[in-house]
């Protein structure tokens, strides 16, 4: 069972890279990155409304949402000023 397990395991991690690389051939690069650098803010929000895992959110994980989404949110405006 175990080795079933692994290879179908390995077959879906192949899977899943074949249609990133498909994908990635469709996206900007920083579309690629902001994807890619929300994924923990993606994680810890599925966890807190499908889970109610919401013990050890505190003060330093809003400041790390913060910082995250603020400097996604603030680039386009810093590309804008430098093009």
């Amino acid at each position: 069972k175990v080795i079933v397990l692994k290879s179908n395991i390995f077959l879906i991690r192949n899977i899943l890279n074949v249609m990133s690389l498909f994908a990635l051939q469709k996206l900007s690069a920083f579309t690629t990155v902001l994807a890619v650098n929300l994924e923990p803010v993606y994680g810890v929000l599925l966890a807190y409304f499908l889970l109610h895992e919401d013990r050890e959110l505190n003060l330093q994980f809003y400041i790390g949402v913060a910082i995250i989404v603020g400097s996604v949110m603030i680039h386009p405006f810093l590309r804008k000023k430098n093009v």
